[in-house]
Parts: C-alpha cells; sequence; structure tokens
C-alpha cells in the first residue's frame, strides 16, 4: 500500500457518509471522507486498500495503457457483480482487482494472519478533519 499511495488526507463532508476517493490527476492521493470517530480502524484500512489498488493500476496504466486501440472502446457497459452499477470493460478489470485485494485484506482479518495493531491503534480516531500524529506515524511505519 505505501508503494502507491504516496499521500492522503481526511475532509468532512455534509452529511457525514464514509469513504474514499482519488483524483485522477493526482496519482497516489487518496482523500478520506467523513472518518470521525465513529469510524472503525479496520474499515478505514479498506478505504486505504481500495484506493492503492487504483492507485497501482493508474501507475501500470500510465506505462503500459490498458487499451491502446482507439476502436476498442467501445460503449458496451458490464453490470458490477457487486454493485450493480453499469462499468465500462476497463472498470470492471478495476473493480475486481479492488475486489481480491479486498477479500484477501479480511480473510487475513478473519484469520489473524494479517497485521496486529496495538491496542493504542485500536482507539485512534479522526477528529476535526485532522489525523491524530500517532495515526499518522502508524501508517508511516507500516
Amino acid at each position: 500500500m505505501r508503494r502507491c499511495t504516496l499521500a492522503f488526507c481526511a475532509v468532512r463532508t455534509p452529511g457525514n457518509v464514509f469513504g474514499s476517493w482519488r483524483p485522477d490527476e493526482l496519482i497516489g492521493c487518496s482523500v478520506v471522507v467523513n472518518a470521525g470517530r465513529s469510524c472503525h480502524y479496520l474499515n478505514l484500512c479498506e478505504q486505504l486498500i481500495h484506493e492503492s489498488v487504483h492507485h497501482c493500476q493508474a501507475m501500470v496504466d500510465v506505462r503500459r495503457p490498458f487499451n491502446i486501440r482507439p476502436e476498442a472502446l467501445t460503449p458496451i457497459r458490464y453490470a458490477s457483480p457487486w454493485t450493480g452499477r453499469q462499468l465500462t470493460a476497463k472498470t470492471l478489470i478495476g473493480a475486481t482487482f479492488v475486489w481480491f485485494a479486498l477479500v484477501c485484506f479480511w480473510r487475513d482479518v478473519r484469520s489473524n494472519t494479517g497485521p496486529q495493531p496495538s491496542p493504542h491503534t485500536l482507539n485512534l480516531a479522526v477528529e476535526d478533519s485532522e489525523f491524530d500524529e500517532s495515526f499518522a506515524e502508524y501508517f508511516q511505519e507500516t
């Protein structure tokens, strides 16, 4: 994750809907939205992994584009098996990579084979759109 996510920031938006996104122009920059005290650290990890996979794909796509033939770009859409949203072939493949990474993450969490955070890390929270200093250190060290 740390090789693909170079920076992230936290923002608050009206409605308190938790999530994340990444600006297409800034490969490696993730934005976490509404990660307040009620946000469990594993859900935050899930969002960071999700965006990191997209960053990795974007980095590869810059060097080796997924589609180099303009005639292959068609309006055909495919239903996402997870959300039902209509996706292009490229976005469906990207979603599959994200899905695989998240399945591995949650499998490791359930089996306790993944990294085990300290009790201090379990209690960290994001308040007023600023990460606790120790929270930032945790992600720099792992």
